[in-house]
């Protein structure tokens, strides 16, 4: 007998457990969400991608090598190459695969049962119950003020504005501090989101009698199959399923929902069942949805591996009104486009995650907007930090670029993205092309860039003495699939691709470069920077809030007076960002971004290069590259 897939009850459960409704107005969203998580978790299992095993990340490794190694072999068989820097490009290529082996190594110690059984029991009790990423911070998510979400909800419920036609006077743009505040808690509250719910629905299915091989053959049979087991699940399954299981630290999300009013619902898992995903948050009642991806989870080895493949690929295969020279992270792109969709099994089960996204806003604003007045339309945000911030950035780019074709005549306007701690996600000439897709549109768009104190992840990777190691002008203009999978790492970082004034080619990953523009955060009554090439020091910027600097001074003494703790932490914050190297690493936690965006006073911005180098060596790198 043949199961129809909305009838097992299975993607049902998955949704109950991970999902927190606090609006029940969206009855159709909320049926294609369980009909889309189920195909979803059918590709997971015919993919059985699942982080269970000590030795299930070796392939992930073992993929990284094979991605390297033949196109550095492809390099040195260049003909326009020098010795030298091949040389250098194979000893990058090495350190890096050393590095990465000693990031597994520290997966896989860090995952082993009684490791992980040890931190969540000294979490719950010390620490909050968070997980590791949110380790400096643990009371964050309860730091809005009900003023500030309010605030925060009136920011992203606002109208659209429109340029005016014509005008001549310098451009203005506005950096929201109560919106940004509020995504950034949404962004780091996703990472406390453990997908426990799917591994054992992936593995409860891949356990099954059938044979995987025959998948490719038979899969009615296997949807059959599927279907079957999950109408079984008893309550025990259940249970050890939902929110009971504490100490993964869900229930975090439903404590932060239902102190902002919001509801919450994973709705992709990226093609893998590792830490990155993509959600939504948004109000009952309201007009906005924010569209949310998880960065990279400090164990989750598949995550590393993702933001080290910097091969760049060419960004029009996803986004049409692009140029061949406009090229992307590969990493990035096969998360949300992947190109390895092959047999009819895949293409049948396992749909591009973009599809599935923009597939949902459209269901969740079509159930939102009827309860606005006529003529209005819901207001869509992107956000995400580090590895989240890569994929936002993308999809943000991608929405706004091919609106018509994604979401037709659905009752939304893309907003603006906020994104904290993003590395690159392609080649200038892809941050060129963004910047005239912004700049063409009739509503005033931006996507702002947050950077604290120095982050290493969003100014660059490692000192510029690494550069005597790799060289800064290779030239391979001869091999198309030429890439870096380590320049970012062990480069001097995307400043080069950020500077319009250096000569690079098109095919040097130094031209890798930054989307957006830049906020640079810094204290109170200092003016804090923008950069990047999206605004220039012609450009009004300023940071706007409903509240004055003096409201935002005494919330922040309100904030420490209900929490004792978290002075200390921030002291302690401040002062590991100052260690050298090691406090631009520190600099890239959730929990200082917060630090750091309570600090912020909404005055006027201050113009600077973002290309201008922040280490120690700068003086040496200008020597090296100018000789």
């Amino acid at each position: 007998m043949t199961i129809d897939l909305e009838e097992t009850g299975f993607p049902q459960t998955v949704q109950d457990v991970e999902s927190v409704f606090l609006d029940d107005s969206v009855p159709n969203f909320r049926k294609a969400l369980q009909k889309t998580r189920h195909h979803e978790i059918i590709k997971l299992t015919i993919s059985a991608k699942f982080p269970y095993s000590f030795f299930s990340p070796i392939p992930a490794y073992g993929w990284y090598l094979w991605t390297t190694w033949t196109n550095v072999v492809c390099v040195a068989y260049a003909s326009d190459i020098r010795f030298i820097d091949w040389y250098r490009l194979f000893s990058a290529s090495l350190l890096t695969s050393i590095i990465l082996w000693f990031l597994l190594l520290w997966c896989q110690f860090a995952s082993l049962p009684p490791l992980q059984r040890i931190y969540w029991w000294w979490s719950e009790k010390f620490n909050g119950n968070v997980g590791l990423i949110n380790l400096l911070t643990p009371q964050l998510f309860k730091g809005l003020l009900p003023a500030q979400i309010a605030a925060a909800d009136d920011g992203l419920s606002l109208p659209e504005a429109i340029e005016p036609a014509g005008s001549t006077a310098p451009l203005v743009r506005e950096f929201n501090l109560d919106v940004a505040k509020l995504l950034l808690q949404i962004s780091a509250v996703v990472y406390e989101r453990r997908s426990d719910a799917i591994y054992e629905s992936v593995a409860k299915t891949h356990g099954g009698t059938f044979k995987r091989g025959k998948l490719d053959a038979d899969f009615q049979h296997f949807r059959e199959a599927i279907g079957s087991t999950f109408t079984k699940i008893d309550d025990a399954t259940k249970s050890k399923l939902g929110w009971n299981k504490r100490r993964w630290g869900t229930n975090i999300i439903e404590d932060f929902c239902k102190r902002t009013g919001l509801s919450y619902a994973p709705i992709s898992e990226l093609n893998s069942s590792t830490s990155a995903f993509a959600s939504f948050f948004w109000k009952g009642g309201g007009n906005w949805i924010v569209v949310a991806f998880k960065g990279t989870g400090p164990i989750d080895f598949p995550d590393y591996v993702t933001d080290l493949t910097s091969r760049l690929v060419h960004a029009d295969e996803v986004l049409p009104k692009f140029k061949r020279e406009d090229q992307l992270h590969k990493g990035f792109r096969d998360r949300i486009w992947p190109n390895n969709l092959v047999t009819d099994t895949e293409i049948q089960g396992r749909k591009k995650s973009w599809e599935q996204i923009s597939s949902l806003i459209v269901k969740l604003a079509e159930d939102l907007v009827k309860h606005q007045p006529a003529g209005d339309k819901i207001n869509v945000w992107f956000t995400g930090h580090s590895l989240g911030c890569a994929l936002a950035g993308l999809a943000y780019t991608r929405a706004i670029n091919n609106f018509a074709e994604d979401f037709g005549n659905a009752p939304i306007v893309i907003r603006d993205a906020y994104v904290f701690g993003s590395p690159v996600v392609g080649n200038r000439f892809t941050s060129q092309r963004f910047n005239q897709v912004i700049k063409g549109q009739k509503e005033i768009k931006t996507l702002w860039r947050v950077t604290n104190h120095d982050d290493l992840v969003a100014t660059g990777y490692v000192p510029r003495l690494f550069l005597f190691f790799i060289g800064e002008h290779s030239v391979v203009s001869n091999c198309a699939a030429f890439t870096l999978t380590t320049w970012m790492f062990c480069s001097s970082g995307p400043q080069l691709g950020d500077n319009p004034n250096l000569p690079l080619t098109p095919t040097n990953p130094g031209g890798l470069a930054h989307i957006g523009a830049e906020i640079r955060m810094l204290d109170y009554d200092k003016p804090s920077h923008f950069a990047g090439t999206l605004y220039d020091a012609n450009t009004i910027v300023r940071i706007w809030s409903k509240f004055t600097a003096e409201d935002l001074k005494e919330q922040r003494a309100q904030q420490l007076l209900q929490h004792p703790d978290w002075e200390k932490r921030v002291g302690w914050g401040n002062f590991v960002q100052q260690i050298p190297l090691l406090g631009r690493l520190f600099a890239h936690s959730a929990g200082l971004y917060w630090n750091q965006l309570a600090a912020l006073a909404p005055i006027r911005c201050v113009w600077v290069q973002g290309w201008d180098p922040v280490d120690p060596f700068s003086k040496l790198y200008t020597e090296s590259i100018s000789g």
